[in-house]
Order: C-alpha cells, then structure tokens, then sequence
C-alpha cells in the first residue's frame, strides 16, 4: 500500500513535496487546508479546488492504510466525518474575524505547507493581503 501512495504522489507532482509522508504532517497539511476552506466560505479567498480534491484523496488512502496498520478499525466514513468536523472548528475560530486578518494570517503561515511549495498551490486570496 505504501507503494501504491508513493506513486500516487509522483503521478501528482502538484501535491507532492516531500516523498515521505507522515501521519503528523498530513493532519497539519489538513488542518491547514481546513483553514484555507473556512476562509473561504467567510468570502475571503478561494481554494483550488483540484489541488485541494489531489491532496484530500492521497489523504484519506494514507490514513486508511495507517490506520489499518496501527490496528485501529476506521473506514472513511470516519475519516470524512473527522475532516468535517476539523473545517466546522476552523471556520467557528475564523467566524467574526475580517478578511484582511485572516489572509494575513494564511500568509504568516504559508510557508509551513509540507506537500507542496507554500499554501498558495490550495489558495489564493480576495484582496490585498
């Protein structure tokens, strides 16, 4: 399985930063991506879409077969209601806040991406930042 995800990423050269992938940093990268998609939904950029979709397919075949590996019983049924619930948190943090906070937020942290260049390849701001 860890093959089949490795060719996965070298086939999505776009979502493929690193060849190592780690449970951590794939939660961090969603987390991220969570956040990307609150700002969002509050009017203040726009996500990628087909960068977003890579990652997130690539995400939940990696946390499946994790997950099958440390002995724990998840479908993805569980791994789609934990990402919903991630991007229901980040949008409530972000709810109230103006947009200009918030993309200078995105920017402070753009470069903490792990899978690809900074997280302008999921995002891209309405407005000056």
């Amino acid at each position: 399985m860890k093959t089949f995800i490795a060719v996965l990423f070298a086939l999505v050269p776009s979502v493929a930063m690193s060849q190592e992938m780690v449970k951590d940093d794939m939660i961090m990268e969603f987390k991220d991506i969570a956040s990307l998609s609150a700002a969002e939904v509050l009017g203040c950029g726009e996500t990628k879409k087909e960068a977003v979709r890579k990652f997130n397919v690539i995400f939940d075949i990696f946390m499946l077969d994790k997950a099958k590996e440390e002995g724990y019983d998840v479908d993805i049924g569980d791994i789609e209601g934990w990402k919903l619930t991630t991007i229901l948190v980040q949008y409530e943090a972000m709810k109230g806040m103006e947009c200009r906070q918030i993309n200078n937020y995105i920017d402070d942290y753009s470069d903490t991406a792990r899978y690809v260049e900074n997280m302008y390849a999921y995002y891209t701001p309405n407005g000056a930042i």
